[in-house]
């Protein structure tokens, strides 16, 4: 998945704004199945998926809204400088 604004790939660990400036932090990456440490349970061992799971897209931690799943590029989420 790619920023909306600048075209550059989302990455894990990036510190981002989304939802009205909330700041948060992208834990996983469904589409190139990595995430940051503690985050290894959203994905299964074999690939395959699991219902309620989520098989694409990025996973973004925050303190106000708490985990947000992103499924295609959103003009909300903006990299913090």
């Amino acid at each position: 998945m790619k920023y909306f604004e600048s075209g550059k790939i989302i990455k894990i660990g990036d510190s981002v704004f989304v939802e009205k400036g909330v700041q948060g932090v992208v834990v996983c990456d469904f589409d190139s199945k990595q995430c940051v440490s503690g985050y290894e349970d959203w994905f299964t061992s074999d690939g395959s998926s699991v219902e309620g799971i989520p098989t694409q897209g990025i996973l973004v931690k925050t303190d106000k809204y708490g985990l947000i799943h992103y499924e295609t590029e959103d003009e909300s989420i903006k990299k913090k400088s």
